[in-house]
């Protein structure tokens, strides 16, 4: 059986999903403001990071603290690894018919590129170090989604 051809999804699609990892970090930092875990734009670039390079393959460490904020970083990061089980895509199949099927790991690489480019853009954009859910949950959308078209992913 021959594999459905992959394609890449369009700036509205990768938007979409873009939103939906967004949503991943709004939860988690609500919980850490609750909480009283400071979390700052470093930590959140490194959640996303230690995403992409599980994505790549890389073998996660286990962790070994007993710090607690380390413990909610981890959790943050095992919620946006897992979020792409929840993710699809259409493709079409052998016979031309469109079907569901999970998001290819090379798109997911790229939704979680398209990610990172959006907090640092809103973490530039606000000067800012700390990051808050009000902050995530009021990120302009790109001016023009077709930039997200443009964006180098490496």
């Amino acid at each position: 059986m021959e594999e459905p051809k992959v394609e890449k999804l369009d700036a509205k699609e990768y938007a979409s999903i873009v939103n939906v990892l967004e949503q991943h970090i709004v939860v988690f930092l609500e919980l850490a403001e609750k909480v009283e875990i400071e979390v700052d734009s470093d930590d959140i670039l490194e959640v996303i990071d230690k995403a992409i390079f599980h994505a790549d393959g890389l073998a996660d460490e286990p962790l070994k603290s007993d710090d607690p904020k380390e413990h909610f970083l981890e959790s943050m990061y095992e919620e946006l690894a897992d979020a792409r089980q929840n993710l699809f895509e259409k493709k079409k199949n052998e016979a031309e018919i469109e079907e569901y099927v999970p998001l290819d790991t090379e798109l997911w690489k790229e939704c979680l590129a398209h990610l990172r480019t959006k907090v640092i853009t809103m973490l530039m954009e606000d000067d800012a170090d700390t990051a808050t859910s009000d902050e995530f949950r009021h990120i302009e959308e790109f001016q023009n989604i077709d930039e997200l078209d443009n964006l180098e992913i490496e």
